[in-house]
């Protein structure tokens, strides 16, 4: 529950503080159409945000996917 907490935390937290650095300009601001702006999440429709986030939910997405082939391997053993 608490690494769950942390995670959201840690992915909302990239997200704001992408927006921060570019409403700085800082960073550039390249929108992407279509994508929803979800704040309580972090989550605005630009690439350079997105990107932050991928780049946390992406290795973690694939961590879940390796457990989940080592489970069912385990199964079929």
């Amino acid at each position: 529950m608490t690494a769950g907490l942390l995670y959201y935390l840690a992915v909302a937290f990239a997200g704001k503080g992408v927006v921060e650095l570019q409403n700085a300009k800082v960073l550039p601001i390249t929108p992407l159409e279509g994508w929803p702006s979800v704040d309580w999440l972090g989550l605005f429709p630009t690439l350079e945000g997105a990107t932050a986030q991928a780049i946390l939910v992406v290795p973690l997405l694939v961590g879940i996917l390796v457990l989940q082939f080592k489970k069912r391997a385990a199964r079929a053993a």
